[in-house]
């Protein structure tokens, strides 16, 4: 029961998140301006600019449910004009539109906030953007339609 629980959790989740990084390393215009793109963590000696993605779902068994997309933009300058441009082309990227996958839209996402986080090391900048996701689970919903009792 509990690994089918976290079956149907990562179902949605992983849909989210090869959706999320098709757009980052689709876009031309971002990928001229970081050297990389990582899920969860960056490697240990990656160069600047970078980001870090990662996707937060809530446990409920519903057919909708919610979920955060944390965006981590990492940077080392003098100044924070970079890593602000980054937010930029994130912002266009994310903020209310539709996630649409094998042309079926299952979930829509919105800008909720950000903020620079203060970081020991002079000359590196670290901003952090949320954005939440409002999506339909799948495994639900195929539930649903195909009469499952589970």
């Amino acid at each position: 029961m509990i690994a089918d629980r976290v079956e149907q959790i990562n179902e949605t989740q992983g849909l989210l998140t090869v959706w999320i990084r098709g757009q980052m390393l689709g876009d031309s215009k971002l990928m001229n301006e970081v050297d990389d793109v990582y899920s969860l963590q960056a490697d240990k000696d990656a160069d600047f600019p970078y980001i870090v993605y990662r996707v937060g779902t809530d446990s409920q068994q519903n057919t909708m449910t919610s979920s955060s997309l944390f965006l981590g933009l990492w940077d080392y300058g003098k100044f924070e004009d970079r890593i602000l441009r980054l937010r930029g082309h994130l912002l266009r990227l994310f903020d209310q539109r539709k996630v649409c996958v094998d042309g079926k839209c299952m979930a829509r996402i919105w800008h909720s906030n950000g903020d620079f986080i203060p970081e020991p090391t002079e000359g590196v900048w670290h901003r952090e953007e949320m954005f939440n996701i409002r999506n339909d689970r799948k495994v639900e919903l195929e539930n649903i339609y195909n009469g499952s009792e589970n």
